[in-house]
């Protein structure tokens, strides 16, 4: 009797275990579940404004440009992002040609430029002596991603200082998919990356 009573007490004890289990694991995609379901609330939501957005990043850009009276080719860092504003879509571009910073809001509508800003840009010592180029750096994105240039948008290229090395933030876009990476100012290696589907 005694040890039926124990044999009774192990199976209710190894099926609590089991069922104890089953609740964290069945927790644990739950969350998983949720985590990835808002990541593609994020992504619908933000190709939703995309396909609003009477004008594109390119043209945002190349709109900051000729407000700066620079040319997109002397342009090296930028930045340029869409966001809402209430009901009103703002692309905001930053620029930066030689020593000069250069803030736009552009409405993503009709490209009137909203608001602009320029100050003073100075790189630390770890960034002026970066040993590759931006375009060596998008290269090396690319090339990780198995892009071809003609096959993505260049959103982001900024060079910056972390941990005192100079590192390359550049961000891709396809049709498909969102690229972010960081990549070595010295070797082009890529130190992180990142792919999104959008």
């Amino acid at each position: 009797m005694k040890n039926q009573s124990m044999k009774y007490l192990a199976a209710m004890l190894l099926l609590g275990l089991v069922m104890g289990g089953c609740a964290t694991q069945s927790s644990s995609e739950n969350q998983q579940d949720s985590t990835l379901q808002q990541s593609v609330e994020q992504n619908e939501a933000a190709e939703k404004e995309a396909s609003e957005a009477g004008i594109s990043y390119e043209e945002a850009l190349q709109i900051s440009c000729t407000e700066a009276g620079t040319e997109r080719s002397a342009v090296e860092d930028f930045s340029v992002e869409l966001d809402k504003d209430g009901s009103r879509l703002i692309y905001e571009v930053e620029i930066i040609v030689g020593d000069s910073e250069y803030e736009y809001e552009v409405d993503g509508k009709d490209g009137a430029v909203l608001e602009k800003k320029q100050t003073k840009y100075l790189r630390s010592a770890a960034e002026q002596q970066a040993e590759i180029s931006y375009a060596e750096a998008v290269a090396a994105a690319l090339q990780h991603a198995q892009l071809k240039a003609g096959d993505a948008q260049v959103w982001k290229q900024h060079l910056a200082e972390d941990d005192g090395a100079a590192v390359y933030e550049i961000e891709l876009m396809t049709k498909e998919h969102h690229y972010e990476y960081e990549i070595s100012g010295s070797t082009s290696q890529v130190l992180e990356s990142e792919q999104k589907k959008r």
